[in-house]
Parts: structure tokens; C-alpha cells; sequence
């Protein structure tokens, strides 16, 4: 009831704000930047759309309407409303370029300058946006691919929001044994979009937002154009794969990479730490470290990084040594209990489990921590002889890593070939992107090494320096923000050096973001379109394939019956009743291991 309710009320308000603004009421002169809503037709069309169909869920949560039809009108309605939005969005961009070339542009060859900027920029704004409502299109509507998503990451989903219960699914015992101690954040807020919107593909609709929140972060706080931040980033095939997939690598870098980027801000001295800085540096450190356990190093480090910032200036701004113990002691305190939260997944598995990262096996000193599982080991020969920062190098640069085997050139966790081989794992940003973003870096620093670019030559070595040294790093979708922040960097150098020297004509973000498509376009075509354009493919089509899901186990289930499904990872979960209504019975999965099987599948019927 809860979500139904506040979707109403946010949906009548929406709704009341649009009136107002149509009929133009006195009233909203109080406000100016509600008023120029009034100015703005699209705007007002596009908000009543998506408030209409947040006021719907009500009527389907009393059963007025049916559930199939509804959701039909709901998305029509949502995908209109949008579609307006972004017209408006997109006239408003025209606009503001149109009245800054007028100021640049001297008036004897303004006309056809200002022409031939607007119309590549316009071009470029509607490719990205169009590209973006595709990929919004693949994760609302196609059903997910990839093992880890169903192994673990929609199962933990649909037990956390109590969507499918134990009894109708339970775990392996490995896989259980994570879900205890593995972070959660990413799986409960993709339990939310499939409790929202009642189908197991919105689960999907994390990432695409996770990527739509980094490009409002780039387009709104450091000013990089629209169309600059979207082409930019989903000329990186990780991210414009996983941008639509229910695996929870992007969101977690998406964090860590408004962190390191909003560290960049604060040491160039263009942002003051103040409560606005401070809710984006705490909630992008808590985000991101209960959402994977690979990330909790990185965000410790930064974060002291950013604890001198924070400090420093307190010390200074105070002259007694009394008022700066007590001010001092106060910021520490509420650090300390920002840490807390921050870290509370490691604390939680430390107070139950004695293990920060239960199950993961962990030695510190010798001594070995309570766990379940031991670290990844499945390293090919001629990977683990290489050191590890060589060994990163070849997969940042894609040396060697293509196999014809896969599908495409790229997958989601470059896989599609057994673990213990060479190229498993290999690759993910585009080798040749990769070096013509690093050529461009050191452009942009060498044209003016000030201030801001010396701070992100050190922001890109450090990060050099470290991310190899972390666990699996080779494996590049664990760890993105190395080339999020890179391109994001690259676009506010490129923008800064328009702005100070506007006679640039090759280096500048029109041209950059024309290379960014190019790049993009080759993935696209390359992929045959998998990652960038919907087959509308549903979940009730998935279960019904025999690749995937054993027909013949399916029908011998008779309804109550207790089952165990034994080696058929990463999928068991397909079988569960939920997707094979009106019938119900119980599924237990488990890995083809004897002892496992011998324990876990007692008084079940075993099925192979």
C-alpha cells in the first residue's frame, strides 16, 4: 500500500504543479523557476504524462483496472511523457547554444559558423538521447542475460523484497552463504524496481539509472555538455553493455566515480566543502561500498584522501586552540558516525561472522578468518606469471584478448569461454579508445599544466598505481571508474580549454564528442546491436527456452512437490513456480558437488 500511496500523492502534485502552470496562476510568480514552467508547453505535457501514470498505480492496487492492460497504459503514458521531456530538454539546449555563438561569433562570418555548430551539436544531443531511450527501452522490456545476474544477483533481489520466499526457492550453499554476508544495497534497490513495476526485467533499470545519474552528475555539477558526458561514456562498451543488465558492477562504480571526481574538485579548490559536497561524498561512499565487497578498499582510500580537506581548512579558520578542539572534535564525531554507516556491512560481518568479508577467505597475520568460500583462483598460466600491473595494461589495452568464440567481440564479463583459460576475463574499454583518451590527456596537460591538470595527472596516477593491486583487477567491469573518470576528466580539460582559448579549433568538445560517436557507432555495429536496441525479449520467453531451462525436468515437477535441482547453474532459478504459474512447489538448487548434494538435497527429489 505504501508505494502505491506515495506514488499517487507525487503523482497529484505533479499533476496540481502542471495545472497551476498552465493556467498560469498568480501564485507561481513566487517561485521563478516553477513559473517559467508557463513559458513551456512540452514541459508541462511531459510532467502531467508521467504524474498520470504514478496516480495509476492506485487504480491497479484496488483492481479497477486489469494488471496487463494497466501496465500497458502506464508505460505508453510514462514512455510519452519522456519523449516530451526530452524535446523540451533538448529545445532548451538549442537554445542556450544559439545565444552563446551569437555572443562568441563576430558578425561578419557569424551565420555559417554558428550554423554548422548548432546543427553538429544538435546532431550529436539527439544520437545520445536517442541511444539512451533505446538501452531504457533493453531494461525495461528484455529480459536479462548473463550467469551472475541469475545466479545470485535477481534471486537475492526477489528474496529481499520477499517477491519469491525461501520455500518456493532456496539458494545453493555456497550462494546462500553470500547472501548473508554479501553486500545488499544493489540487490534491494533492484528487488524495488521489480516490486515497483511487477516484472522481473525492471531489475534491470539500476543501471541504466545508475548511468543517467553520472551523466546529470558530469552534465549538471561540472558542466561537461549533454551530449559530451553520454557519448563519452557509452563509447566504453563496459558501460553500454552493462547499462541495461541486471549485473550490479556499474552502479558501484558509478559512485566511486562521482567520489574520486568530486576528491578532483576539492583539490583544485572548485568546490568548498559544504553540506552540499558532503551529502554527495556521503551517500556515493555509502552507496558504493554496501554494494560490492571490491569496492570498500577503494572508497577507504579515498575517502582519506578527502579527510585532510575536510580538516585543514577547520584548523585554519579557527585562532583558539579551545574553539578548534571543540570544532574539530564535533566534524570528528559526525565522520565517525558517517563511517559507520558507510561501513556497515563489513562491521555487521565482523560483529556475526568475525569476518569484514565473510565468506571470503581472509588471512590477516597468519590467521585465518571464518569462511565459507576461498578468493577467485581460476587465473590462466601465462596471466598469473605476469605482474599485476602488466597484466592490467594488457586487458586496459586489449592485447590479445578477442576470442571468436564469444559471440561478439565484447560481453558483459568478457566470457563466454571457460575460466581457466587465457582471454577469459581480458578487455572491456576499447583499446584503441583507451589510447586515444591517453594521447588526449596529455594534450590537454601539456597545452596548460596548471593547477587542475596537475591534480588530474596525479588523480590518474594514483589510480594507475592502484587498481591493478586489487583483487581480479584485470577483470575491467569490477572496476570501471579507472576509465569512467579518465573520459570524464579528458571532457572537463577539453571543455576548460574551449572556454580559455574559443580560436581552438580542433581540440574542443564538438570534435570530441563527433570522436566519441565514431567510437561508439564501430561498438554498435561490432555487437550487431544486441546492447544498444531491444528485442523486446520477455522473461516468460526466456523460461520457455530449452538452451536454457530443461523442458522435460520443468514437466516431470508435479504441483507441491519438494525438488532439488542439481548442476544446472546459473539458472535453477528459472525453475522456481513463480514463472510457471498456477503451479506451486518448492525448489532447492544446488552445485553437482557429492557432499553438497548428499547434504542439501535430504528428503527432496533429486533432479539432473
Amino acid at each position: 500500500m505504501l508505494i502505491p500511496l506515495v506514488s499517487f500523492l507525487l503523482g497529484f502534485v505533479l499533476l496540481g504543479l502542471s495545472f497551476l502552470s498552465y493556467t498560469n496562476h498568480p501564485s507561481l510568480k513566487r517561485f521563478p523557476s516553477v513559473y517559467q514552467l508557463t513559458i513551456q508547453p512540452l514541459l508541462m505535457a511531459g510532467i502531467s504524462c508521467i504524474a498520470i501514470t504514478l496516480m495509476l498505480g492506485m487504480v491497479g492496487y484496488f483492481g479497477y483496472i486489469a494488471a496487463t492492460p494497466l501496465r500497458t497504459i502506464r508505460i505508453a503514458l510514462g514512455i510519452i511523457g519522456i519523449f516530451l521531456l526530452s524535446i523540451s530538454f533538448l529545445r532548451k539546449i538549442n537554445f542556450k547554444m544559439n545565444r552563446q555563438l551569437n555572443l562568441l561569433n563576430p558578425p561578419g562570418n557569424h551565420l555559417l559558423s554558428m550554423g554548422s555548430v548548432v546543427k553538429i551539436t544538435m546532431v550529436l544531443t539527439i544520437l545520445s538521447t536517442l541511444v539512451l531511450t533505446s538501452i531504457f527501452l533493453i531494461s525495461f522490456f528484455d529480459a536479462n542475460y548473463g550467469g551472475d545476474a541469475f545466479m545470485y544477483h535477481i534471486p537475492f533481489a526477489a528474496r529481499i523484497w520477499g517477491i519469491i520466499s525461501p520455500e518456493q526457492f532456496t539458494f545453493e550453499k555456497n550462494i546462500e552463504h553470500r547472501f548473508l554476508g554479501f553486500p545488499l544495497l544493489a540487490n534491494w534497490l533492484q528487488g524495488f524496481f521489480w516490486n515497483t513495476f511487477q516484472r522481473p526485467e525492471a531489475t534491470n533499470l539500476l543501471c541504466y539509472f545508475s548511468l543517467l545519474t553520472f551523466i546529470a552528475y558530469l552534465t549538471f555539477y561540472i558542466k561537461i555538455p549533454f551530449y559530451l558526458a553520454s557519448l563519452s561514456l557509452l563509447a566504453i562498451p563496459m558501460v553500454h553493455m552493462h547499462a541495461a543488465r541486471s549485473y550490479i558492477d556499474l552502479p558501484g562504480n558509478v559512485c566511486i566515480s562521482i567520489l574520486i571526481l568530486t576528491t578532483y574538485f576539492l583539490y583544485t579548490n572548485k568546490v568548498k566543502f559544504n553540506k552540499q559536497t558532503a551529502i554527495i561524498i556521503f551517500i556515493s561512499s555509502a552507496t558504493a561500498a554496501n554494494m560490492k565487497f571490491q569496492l570498500i578498499p577503494v572508497v577507504f582510500l579515498i575517502l582519506c584522501f578527502i579527510l585532510p580537506k575536510i580538516i585543514l581548512p577547520l584548523w585554519k579558520a579557527y585562532r583558539h586552540d579551545q574553539d578548534r578542539l571543540t570544532k574539530l572534535s564535533k566534524t570528528l564525531f559526525v565522520c565517525f558516525l558517517a563511517s559507520f554507516i558507510i561501513f556497515l556491512t563489513p562491521i555487521k560481518n565482523t560483529i556475526i561472522y568475525a569476518n569484514p568479508f565473510y565468506p571470503v577467505k581472509v588471512e590477516i597475520a597468519g590467521i585465518v578468518l571464518n569462511h565459507n568460500e576461498a578468493p577467485p583462483d581460476f587465473m590462466h598460466e601465462n596471466i598469473r606469471k605476469l605482474p599485476r600491473h602488466l597484466r592490467w595494461g594488457r586487458s586496459v589495452l586489449e592485447i590479445d584478448v578477442f576470442d571468436s568464440r564469444r559471440p561478439w567481440p565484447w560481453t558483459l564479463g568478457m566470457d563466454f569461454i571457460s575460466w581457466d583459460e587465457e582471454r577469459f576475463g581480458l578487455g572491456g574499454y576499447f583499446g584503441g579508445y583507451v589510447i586515444f583518451n591517453l594521447l588526449l590527456f596529455v594534450y590537454l596537460c601539456w597545452q596548460n599544466f596548471d593547477l587542475e591538470s596537475r591534480v588530474a595527472a596525479i588523480i590518474m596516477g594514483l589510480m594507475t598505481l592502484f587498481t591493478p593491486l586489487l583483487p581480479q583487477a584485470y577483470e575491467l567491469r569490477y572496476y570501471m571508474y579507472w576509465m569512467m573518470v579518465f573520459v570524464s576528466l579528458n571532457c572537463y580539460l577539453t571543455c576548460r580549454l574551449a572556454k580559455q582559448k574559443p580560436s581552438q579549433k580542433l581540440i574542443n568538445p564538438r570534435n570530441l564528442g563527433l570522436v566519441a560517436a565514431v567510437f561508439m557507432v564501430i561498438f554498435i555495429t561490432k555487437t550487431r546491436y544486441f546492447f544498444t536496441i531491444p528485442e523486446f525479449a520477455s522473461f516468460d520467453e526466456q523460461v520457455k527456452r530449452t538452451d536454457i531451462i530443461d523442458q522435460d525436468i520443468l514437466r516431470s515437477i508435479k504441483d507441491g512437490e519438494k525438488v532439488c535441482i542439481v548442476g544446472k547453474a546459473p539458472h535453477p532459478f528459472l525453475y522456481t513456480s513463480y514463472f510457471h504459474p498456477p503451479y506451486e512447489y518448492s525448489v532447492k538448487a544446488e552445485f553437482d558437488v557429492p557432499e553438497f548434494v548428499e547434504e542439501g538435497c535430504k528428503g527432496r527429489r533429486i533432479l539432473r
